[in-house]
């Protein structure tokens, strides 16, 4: 993996969706979505909404580096 990169995985749990998981990568350098945030997804075209994120959990590499986050993100409101 590009060290200058996070994996994100980003878990779209609503009333209506769950078990979606939508995987990107990102910047390292710049900031990671903070709960309350908003954020677009569009896993499939139906799906295209603007979710909230509920929850953050980082991932850590065996040697204590950071290369992940999975956030959790539900129905804006």
């Amino acid at each position: 993996m590009d060290s200058d990169n996070l994996r994100l995985a980003y878990k779209i749990e609503t009333d209506t969706i769950t078990g979606i998981t939508v995987n990107t990568t990102h910047p390292a350098s710049a900031p990671v979505p903070v709960l309350g945030d908003h954020i677009f997804l569009a896993p499939e075209a139906h799906l295209a909404d603007t979710y909230t994120v509920k929850s953050r959990n980082f991932i850590y590499s065996n040697r204590g580096v950071l290369i992940g986050v999975e956030l959790t993100v539900g129905a804006r409101g």
